[in-house]
């Protein structure tokens, strides 16, 4: 009150010119602001004002007419939503942004339409079933049964394999598959009986291909020359969606619902088969896992994880948004 102002003020004044003093002293910091701050805030306000008023028109029309409101609202709606089934979705960045008639264009859509889509990596980390090590006969034998499992055995609900998936250098040549069983041909029968032999092949491997390419936990001699026990080894396998590059997502996911996949979807889907029966009780009956653990990761792998994340987020933010309009 007027006592605290004379308490505080720090210089006693007659009380006849308290009130001068407390309206220069509580005076708005903002209306002493001059020059280009001053004038922002006045064009705020200004802004703020306007759009105020019309919004308050607005409000004050639509109070008046409801009925005119909702049925011209309910129409437009009708009149605009024969255009959501013309709504075509493209998630390609070259289609998206690079013009048709440049080189990039024709050069991508001649690897595209000839070598199929971009590679679908799937990995696959291999450990021995007693947590031993892996360079031995019986081992190397359950790690080539499964790459020919992978290979010719796994299929999608069309009753596709890998190799309808995997990059070939033409449609009649064999899968491009690059990893350590090709020190054997991938022929179960050329690899040796005798585990110093199975060293000795991996050893010639690896002056060619970084160990670490393809084997974990590894031994050496002690004097380092000899790779001596892995107790984790890594298969690595590319596929290719195989889609034309003027498909859209929309198109995609128009055929998936009418039972016809394009085959970036199919892909997807053998991935989905191959990770089902490679994991938990699926897995358990496989005589393969009495000597071999496989853990595995491919590009559906994530899609998976992407879509419970969304399933558990997106109810959330409607949550949250219907609590924001309440």
């Amino acid at each position: 009150g007027d006592e605290f102002d004379e308490r505080y003020s720090g210089v006693p004044m007659p009380p006849e010119d308290w009130e001068g003093w407390k309206e220069r002293k509580y005076q708005s910091p903002r209306k002493e602001v001059k020059g280009c701050g001053d004038r922002i805030h006045r064009w705020r306000e200004k802004i703020l004002d306007s759009l105020s008023e019309r919004f308050g028109r607005l409000g004050s029309w639509i109070q008046q007419n409801p009925y005119t409101t909702v049925f011209s609202t309910v129409f437009l709606t009708l009149a605009f939503l024969p255009g959501l089934f013309l709504l075509q979705t493209q998630n390609e960045g070259l289609y998206l942004w690079i013009p048709q008639d440049t080189d990039l264009w024709q050069n991508f859509k001649y690897i595209r339409d000839n070598f199929g889509g971009q590679s679908r990596p799937l990995n696959v980390l291999i450990t021995a079933a007693d947590g031993g090590d892996l360079l031995n006969p019986e081992s190397i034998r359950a790690i080539m049964d499964f790459h020919n499992e992978l290979t010719t055995v796994y299929t999608n609900s069309l009753g596709l394999t890998f190799q309808d998936f995997c990059i070939k250098a033409d449609q009649d040549a064999d899968c491009d598959v690059d990893n350590f069983l090709a020190i054997w041909d991938y022929n179960r029968t050329k690899i040796p009986d005798k585990g110093n032999m199975i060293l000795f092949d991996v050893n010639q491997f690896i002056k060619d291909v970084p160990e670490s390419v393809s084997f974990g936990g590894v031994r050496y001699s002690p004097d380092n020359a000899v790779l001596l026990q892995s107790k984790a080894i890594r298969l690595y396998y590319t596929m290719t969606a195989q889609n034309q590059i003027g498909e859209s997502g929309y198109d995609r996911l128009k055929r998936w619902n009418s039972g016809r996949m394009s085959p970036s979807w199919q892909v997807e889907d053998w991935e989905y088969h191959f990770l089902t029966l490679t994991e938990g009780e699926e897995w358990k009956n496989n005589p393969l896992s009495s000597v071999i653990n496989v853990q595995r990761i491919a590009k559906r792998s994530g899609d998976d994880e992407v879509l419970r994340l969304i399933k558990v987020d997106f109810p959330l933010f409607l949550g949250a948004i219907g609590a924001i309009i309440a």
